[in-house]
């Protein structure tokens, strides 16, 4: 196991011990968490994978740092409900096939550079999917991944599959986020979805973002639905 591949394992461990702690309220909500320094010494790790644990922790929202001060606990709620965000599980009934509308590599304009953390000059594979339902689009799949070593970029290499996957074999740690709107789809949106003009009906959007393990988002993905062929269900278990 090399360097780096091993901090990112130790710093994972330790998160996981504090997670736990503040779980388990054996540290309490706006508690201070004990110093860089302590924490080393207490799991025997180096300054800068407390701190890279201290990130992650802050990333998920556990913690938060006040300047000069220290790391202090979060209220953390209990009411937790698991929400399966697969395709086939937002959408009744799944979908019948996908139809990949072009794969090319594309400069960042303004928007990217700002979701994706990257220059403009960054070469950035962008990807576009149709969704069929009974010969109906039900669903726009619109993907960008800053570029990287092996990641397929001609057509018939692709595959639909999760974006997580698509990038699995360039990270092996990162975080996924997800955050879910409702929308009313403008004209260029209408027209890759087959909407009538006159249409006001509102669209399901859910965009998925990946981070490696520094941080740094290394895949976007925005996925418009047919809001009347999708349900998300969260199930609460105690």
């Amino acid at each position: 196991m090399d360097g780096r591949k091993s901090q990112s394992v130790k710093y994972q461990q330790i998160a996981d011990d504090i997670r736990l702690k503040i779980l388990g309220g054996i540290y309490a909500q706006n508690e201070m968490l004990p110093s860089e320094k302590k924490l080393g010494e207490k799991y025997g790790a180096s300054r800068l994978t407390i701190r890279n644990t201290l990130n992650l922790l802050e990333n998920e929202g556990y913690i938060y740092t006040k300047a000069g001060k220290g790391s202090f606990v979060k209220g953390v709620s209990t009411d937790l409900y698991r929400i399966d965000m697969d395709i086939n599980s937002i959408l009744n009934g799944g979908y019948d096939r996908v139809e990949l509308i072009k794969a090319k590599m594309i400069k960042p304009d303004i928007d990217l550079v700002y979701e994706l953390k990257v220059s403009r000059e960054s070469k950035i594979v962008f990807m576009d999917w149709h969704i069929f339902k009974n010969e109906a689009i039900i669903g726009y799949d619109r993907r960008f991944i800053p570029y990287f070593r092996g990641l397929p970029i001609d057509e018939k290499d692709l595959t639909y599959t999760g974006l997580k996957d698509m990038i699995k074999d360039s990270q092996t740690d990162f975080r996924e986020e997800i955050v879910i709107n409702g929308i009313i789809p403008e004209t260029w949106l209408k027209e890759k979805m087959g909407i009538d003009s006159k249409n006001t009906d509102s669209l399901l959007l859910v965009e998925r973002k990946i981070y490696d393990d520094r941080g740094t988002p290394t895949g976007l993905d925005r996925l418009y639905l047919n809001a009347n062929e999708s349900c998300i269900k969260g199930v609460f278990s105690v």
